[in-house]
C-alpha cells in the first residue's frame, strides 16, 4: 500500500512540474515520507539505487554542496540551498526505485503524453488569447515575436521541460503500441516541437537538436536521419525570421552572446577567488559582485547562465568534478546496458532518456536550468527514470541467464 502511494505521488510530481510549485512540493513530501517508511521496514541493508561508483560520485557531490553551508558568505541563502540539493538527490533515488516495474513505466509514459497534450492546447490558447488557460499567465513579447510559456512561469522553463522529456516520447514511436497510442504520442511530439518553436529560445533549439542527434546516433539509418536533421537545421537558419536567429542590443551587437560572455567572465572571477570551497550553495546571485573584476554595467545580479560554472563558483571545483564524474558513470553504464540484451522497447526508452538528459546538460551550458527548481527537478526525475530502465534490464537479464 505504501509503495503504491509513493508511486502515485511520483506521477503527481511529474505532472505538477508543469504548473504548480505547491503541488510539486506536496507530492514530493508524500513520496519522500512513504519511501522513508519503506526503507525503515526493510530488513536487508540499505541498497544503492545504481552502480556504486556512480552513486558514490553523486553522494560526494551532494555532501560537498551541503557542507558548503559552513563557510558560506550568506548562510540564510545556503540553508535554503541545502533543502534544494537534498530534494534533487531524493527525487533521483525514489524515481530510480519506484519506476522499475514495467507497468509503472508504461503508466508514467501515458501521464507524460497527457501532459504534453495539455501543454500543447494550453500553449496554443495562450498564443491566440494572450493568456494560458490554467493559470492566466500572459504571453511574453519579444522582438522575435510572442514567446509562449503555457502553464510555466516563463518560456525558458517550458523549453527545458520539452528538451528533457520529448526525446523519450520520440523513442516510443519505435514500439508496437496500439495505433491510437502511437497517434496520441505523435501528436504530443508535434505539440512539443511547436511549443519549443514558440519559446523563440535559440539555445533551446540547439540543445533539442543536439539531443535528437544523440538519439539518432543509436539508429540503424543514422546517416539518413542525421542528414535530415542537419538539412532541417540549415533550412531553419536561412528561412527563419532574422529576429529569431540574431538578437541585437542597443549598440548593434549580438545581445545574448555578448551578455553571456560577461556572465561567464564573472563566474570565472568567483572561481579563481574561491576555487576549493566556493561562496556557498545557493549564494551566487548575491555573492558574485564581491569578486567581479570587470564591474560591467551589463546584466548585473544575474545567475551565471552556465550551470557548471555556477556549481564551481558556489560549491568549489571538487564538487563540480564529482558531479561530472557522476555524469560520466551514468552514460557509461547506460551504454553498457544498451550493448547487451534485445528488449527493444525498454532499450528504446533508455535511448530516449539519454537523449533528453544530454539535451538538458547542453542547455545547462548556456542557461540557468541547473538552478531553477522546476527544471532541475525534472532533470533528476528523468535521470532516475533512466536508472529504473537499467535496473529493469539488469533484473530481466539475470532471469534470462537463470532460465
Amino acid at each position: 500500500m505504501i509503495d503504491r502511494i509513493v508511486y502515485l505521488a511520483s506521477l503527481v510530481f511529474l505532472a505538477s512540474l508543469t504548473f504548480s510549485t505547491a503541488l510539486m512540493e506536496i507530492s514530493f513530501g508524500v513520496a519522500l515520507a512513504g519511501w522513508l517508511l519503506l526503507k525503515m521496514k526493510e530488513k536487508s541493508p540499505l541498497s544503492f539505487p545504481c552502480e556504486r561508483k556512480m552513486f558514490f560520485s553523486l553522494l560526494v557531490f551532494v555532501f560537498l554542496s551541503v557542507i558548503s553551508f559552513f563557510w558560506s558568505e550568506f548562510p540564510k541563502q545556503s540553508f535554503r540551498g541545502i533543502f534544494k540539493i537534498l530534494q534533487q538527490f531524493f527525487i533521483f533515488w525514489i524515481t530510480a526505485e519506484t519506476l522499475i516495474p514495467q507497468d509503472r513505466r508504461e503508466t508514467a509514459l501515458r501521464v507524460l503524453v497527457f501532459v504534453f497534450l495539455f501543454l500543447g492546447f494550453d500553449g496554443m490558447w495562450q498564443y491566440v488569447a494572450g493568456k494560458d488557460l490554467l493559470r492566466q499567465i500572459p504571453i511574453e513579447m519579444a522582438s522575435s515575436g510572442p514567446r509562449v510559456s503555457a502553464s510555466f512561469h516563463n518560456y525558458g522553463l517550458l523549453a527545458a521541460f520539452i528538451i528533457s522529456f520529448c526525446p523519450l516520447l520520440v523513442s516510443q514511436l519505435e514500439g508496437k503500441a496500439k495505433k491510437s497510442t502511437l497517434f496520441l504520442t505523435a501528436l504530443a511530439i508535434v505539440f512539443g516541437v511547436l511549443l519549443l518553436f514558440w519559446t523563440r529560445l535559440r539555445g533551446g533549439w540547439i540543445a533539442f537538436l543536439a539531443g535528437l542527434a544523440f538519439f539518432l546516433g543509436f539508429q540503424r539509418k543514422r546517416k539518413f536521419l542525421l542528414g535530415i536533421l542537419i538539412a532541417g537545421t540549415l533550412v531553419s537558419l536561412f528561412f527563419l525570421p532574422r529576429e529569431m536567429t540574431i538578437h541585437l542590443d542597443g549598440l548593434g551587437k549580438e545581445q545574448s552572446l555578448v551578455e553571456r560572455l560577461y556572465l561567464w567572465d564573472r563566474a570565472i572571477d568567483v572561481i579563481e577567488a574561491r576555487p576549493w570551497t566556493g561562496t556557498g550553495i545557493n549564494t551566487y546571485k548575491v555573492a558574485h559582485e564581491k569578486y567581479d573584476q570587470r564591474a560591467s554595467w551589463r546584466v548585473k545580479g544575474y545567475y551565471a547562465h552556465n550551470g557548471y560554472l555556477q556549481i564551481a563558483a558556489e560549491t568549489g571545483l571538487p564538487s563540480l568534478a564529482f558531479f561530472l564524474a557522476f555524469l560520466f558513470f551514468y552514460f557509461r553504464n547506460a551504454f553498457q546496458f544498451l550493448a547487451r540484451g534485445s528488449r527493444k522497447g525498454e532499450k528504446g526508452s533508455l535511448r530516449g532518456i539519454l537523449a533528453g538528459v544530454a539535451g538538458f546538460l547542453i542547455l545547462g551550458t548556456i542557461d540557468t536550468v541547473f538552478h531553477n527548481p522546476q527544471s532541475v527537478l525534472g532533470f533528476w526525475f528523468l535521470a532516475g527514470w533512466g536508472i529504473a530502465c537499467q535496473n529493469a534490464l539488469f533484473s530481466k537479464s539475470l532471469v534470462g541467464a537463470k532460465g
